[in-house]
């Protein structure tokens, strides 16, 4: 198998915002759709539910969480091309070694689809 090992660049962030794997997580909503579907369960056999769809628990079984460890606000314009975006603290921006809000070049995302009205570039938060 092999190993996969993830560096933080700053001191302190991976102590502070450990990955986890999403084996470990459930969402909080998670409970309450499976009450709800026990619930209906008669009526659920007519129509589609959350719980019938097993796509979306192959996601809480691989992968990992990378937290974001400060916010960010990300921001566009109608018909105008491009984001724009802000950290909260301007220090952060400092003591980074690269852009912590980027995006991918067109020869990367022009094959992923995207949403009617979206900007066509896909913001990289860098982690």
């Amino acid at each position: 198998m092999r190993k996969i090992e993830f560096v933080s660049m700053l001191p302190g962030v991976a102590d502070l915002f450990m990955v986890r794997n999403t084996s470990d997580y459930t969402p909080k909503w998670l409970p309450l759709a499976m009450l709800d579907y026990k619930k209906n369960l008669d009526k659920t056999k007519k129509t589609t539910h959350i719980m019938q769809c097993p796509g979306i628990f192959s996601l809480f079984k691989t992968g990992y969480i990378v937290s974001a460890w400060y916010d960010v606000v990300v921001s566009t314009k109608k018909d105008e091309k491009g984001f724009s975006w802000r950290v909260a603290d301007r220090d952060l921006l400092e003591n980074s070694e690269q852009n912590i809000i980027d995006t991918h070049s067109d020869n990367i995302t022009k094959f992923i689809p995207k949403r009617k009205g979206t900007i066509d570039n896909i913001v990289k938060i860098n982690t």
